[in-house]
């Protein structure tokens, strides 16, 4: 499954003066730590350097090792975080956050797994469920 990871916040901060990349070194940086390092999922700081920023101070900020809990406080204000297109775009719909820079993100390659008991199968749901979701990727 193909997602994109783009810097959001709150409507509020882009009218407290976020209008360029230049002006997140004067906005926390939101930090998800819910994913290693290894898993190739983007930080700020390979956010930065894919494109081509290098005056701001990408370790600065709130680190937060919880995925919902980074877009919460990006929804309250809190800072600017690198959101996943799959978790933030309901609240882009809604309003609750903007995308600041909508040309400046990063596409990246996710793997997502069911996994069920061997007999899990046999019951409906579950089968309702795998096809669900193998229609959504």
């Amino acid at each position: 499954m193909t997602e994109s990871i783009f810097p959001v916040c709150s409507p509020e901060i882009v009218n407290n003066g976020l209008k360029n990349i230049q002006s997140l070194a004067d906005f926390p940086l939101l930090h998800d730590l819910s994913l290693p390092k290894e898993s190739g999922f983007p930080t700020w700081e390979s956010w930065f350097e894919q494109h081509g920023i290098y005056n701001v101070n990408a370790k600065k900020g709130l680190k937060i090792n919880n995925s919902a809990s980074v877009i919460q406080a990006a929804i309250s204000g809190q800072g600017v975080a690198l959101g996943r297109s799959v978790l933030v775009q309901s609240d882009l719909d809604s309003g609750r956050l903007v995308q600041p820079f909508p040309k400046l993100n990063c596409k990246i390659e996710l793997a997502y797994y069911i996994v069920w008991k061997k007999n899990g199968l046999a019951h409906e749901k579950i089968n309702v469920f795998k096809e669900w979701l193998q229609r959504q990727c």
